[in-house]
């Protein structure tokens, strides 16, 4: 028998025998009840809560007393799923409704039917969602005639639920148990060989130091995160099968001549760049590109160019629709690899020799919660978050922090990196942005538990919202 926790063996098992009404309670959901009492009883302000709510319920009149039962038994009768997912919407409700000012909470009462009282908390739920709106949409959406209104907030919730379904989507991690490496020595092998070869030679000092300070930080994922994130600057170009092109006497003779006719501003340009492949090709290409030059391709551009494993990988991996908007890249370097790798990226697919190697799961953590550039941040701040804010004092946080939490009421937290801030002392709530230094500020937001708990095995369930469901 699933277990359940009744109302009205609760009342039992609290108060003893009460006159409930005809009440058949076996044995074994008596001894389940009392196993309840000696949990909840080590916890003394959860105990305290229950025996309230008892007395609550006990001093309403026998009418509503009834219809809690029946609430309470069709909730506890109904699957378990509907249960769980019933359970933390009342939790919810209630802590929504205690916070709404005392008029607004009496027209809810006072609704004479349970339909009455949902036209009630759609109208006040609608216009919280508008006031948390972005200045210039919520002008927009109340400068419509008012039989548009509702059409153009369908659309606007629309898209964000698409959009908090997609966060969400990105913030599953399907396999946890895979590697998590926080020195480059704990990557396997081919990876390591991958970087040694493709990448670390590329970076320039500082993306050298950014690669060692995510290394010393010793913190997941900070260090595959950065890793992949090189890897997308410095994508792995496979050469032409005559080799790679890193000095000008290996340049095909029709770039030879586009660029002997460019004079000395071929030299100011080609002789800072190191004589490496795909370095010295990029540089040239770029440079004829800007003279408004079409280049001649100096690497892999066409199927047949590609090393074996690449060619097969291109004949059976990819579908009719992805070789056909490859084909309208053919024959441009470096536009057609990088093409491929895009559609890899997008597919999550592994291209032989030229995507990172290892485990799927392994770099899954890079692209869940993107940093967001500090200009979108800036102009969230300063444009689009909403005026109404409510404040309340933080903890202390130590000097140095560099994380911006920012948690809506039913979606996960998200993450985004920032500038380290000064320390703040314990009480201090600021929130702004200030429009004129840009300096950082931090925000605290109420926060409900759409679980409906508390770090506990067992979901507290308080009874005070019951009576206004009925």
């Amino acid at each position: 028998m699933a277990a359940k926790v009744r109302l009205v063996g609760l009342a039992i098992v609290l108060g003893g025998v009460f006159a409930l009404g005809a009440v058949d309670l076996d044995a074994e959901v008596l001894a389940r009840n009392r196993q309840y009492l000696e949990r909840w009883r080590a916890d003394p302000e959860h105990y305290q809560r229950l025996l309230h709510d008892l007395k609550a319920f006990y001093a309403l009149p026998r009418e509503r007393q009834e219809q809690m039962r029946q609430l309470d038994r069709q909730l506890n009768d109904g699957d378990v799923a509907t249960r769980n997912r019933l359970w933390p919407v009342l939790h919810r409700y209630a802590t929504w409704l205690e916070d709404l000012p005392a008029e607004q909470q009496q027209r809810i009462h006072n609704a004479a039917m349970p339909a009455d009282r949902l036209v009630i908390i759609r109208e006040l739920r609608l216009r919280e969602w508008l006031g948390r709106l972005p200045d210039s949409q919520r002008k927009q959406v109340l400068a419509l005639p008012a039989e548009k209104q509702l059409a153009r907030v369908a659309q606007l919730r629309a898209k964000e639920r698409r959009q908090r379904q997609l966060w969400q989507k990105q913030g599953r991690v399907r396999d946890d148990s895979g590697p998590r490496p926080v020195r480059l020595a704990d990557f396997p092998p081919e990876v390591r060989q991958f970087l040694n070869k493709n990448i670390y030679p590329r970076l320039k000092p500082d993306e050298k130091q950014a690669l060692k300070l995510a290394e010393e930080s010793g913190t997941w994922p900070k260090l595959v995160k950065t890793v992949r994130d090189l890897a997308d600057v410095y994508p792995v170009l496979p050469p032409l099968p005559s080799g790679p092109i890193v000095r000008w006497e290996e340049l095909p003779a029709s770039a030879m001549s586009m660029l002997r006719r460019m004079g000395p501003k071929r030299h100011k340009v080609l002789d800072k760049v190191p004589a490496r492949w795909p370095d010295y090709a990029l540089a040239v290409t770029d440079l004829l590109a800007q003279q408004k030059h079409t280049p001649p391709p100096l690497g892999a551009s066409r199927p047949a160019e590609f090393p074996p494993e690449i060619q097969a990988f291109l004949r059976d991996r990819l579908a009719p629709e992805q070789k056909q908007r490859l084909e309208k890249f053919e024959g441009r370097w470096p536009a057609y690899p990088k093409e491929l790798l895009r559609i890899a990226r997008e597919r999550r697919m592994v291209i032989p020799l030229m995507s990172l190697p290892g485990p799927p799961q392994l770099w899954q953590a890079a692209a869940i919660f993107p940093d967001v550039p500090d200009r979108i941040l800036s102009r969230f701040a300063l444009h689009d978050m909403p005026n109404r804010r409510e404040r309340r004092p933080l903890p202390a946080r130590p000097a140095g922090e560099s994380v911006l939490r920012l948690k809506g009421s039913d979606e996960p937290g998200l993450f985004f990196s920032s500038r380290p801030l000064p320390a703040r002392p314990a009480g201090e709530s600021v929130l702004r942005l200030n429009k004129t230094t840009q300096e950082g500020k931090c925000r605290a937001s109420r926060r409900v538990n759409p679980g409906g708990t508390d770090g506990g095995d067992e979901p507290r369930r308080s009874l005070s919202f019951l009576p206004v469901l009925i």
